[in-house]
């Protein structure tokens, strides 16, 4: 597979065992793909994830640790939490898709990782602490409260300018004056 190429589980799952092996060892952490140790808790997992969709989307390959396929196999447990880490850890719910894949690890031995690919969207998302993370290049960058504000604001002003008005409202409710004022801020003639 193309370095350049678009990494997702779909494309993952078309190669065989040692192919997407070597996709997933060759190809460079960076924006849009990570690595994580099987030893990973579902409260990070839920921060990476978060980071990946306030930055686009992205693959996480869990059980690919130091450049060696350590694999997740026997690890029912965590995979059940790690299947859950959107759910319980980051609000809103991230939506996502969770596959366990085979590879070769160094002995040639069959090893199963555990393949997240986060789906970006134009959504503003955090932890369930309210901790906001983006992926900036190959690291996960925890947000100041300034900037998770920014990007809260950026995602969401469509939202509130699209929502309606409560219906015991009317025009005799606005203060004239005050609308008069800001169509001549804003240039208005009419």
């Amino acid at each position: 597979m193309p370095h350049h190429a678009p990494l997702t589980v779909e494309s993952l799952r078309q190669l065989d065992a040692t192919d997407r092996t070597r996709a997933l060892l060759d190809r460079k952490e960076g924006q849009w793909f990570d690595r994580k140790s099987n030893r990973l808790g579902a409260k990070a997992l839920g921060d990476a994830m978060v980071s990946f969709a306030n930055g686009g989307g992205g693959v996480i390959a869990i059980g690919v640790y130091n450049g060696k396929i350590e694999g997740v196999d026997g690890q029912a447990k965590q995979i059940n939490e790690w299947q859950q880490a959107a759910a319980n850890f980051t609000q809103p719910p991230i939506p996502h898709v969770l596959e366990q894949l085979a590879c070769i690890d160094e002995t040639g031995a069959r090893k199963l990782v555990a393949v997240v690919e986060v789906f970006g969207d134009s959504k503003y998302y955090e932890n369930v602490r309210g901790e906001a993370f983006l992926r900036m290049g190959d690291e996960t960058r925890r947000l100041t409260p300034t900037q998770a504000q920014d990007l809260r604001l950026e995602r969401t002003t469509g939202v509130f300018e699209a929502t309606a008005i409560s219906s015991t409202m009317s025009k005799d409710d606005l203060d004239s004056g005050k609308v008069t004022a800001y169509a001549r801020t804003v240039g208005h003639t009419g």
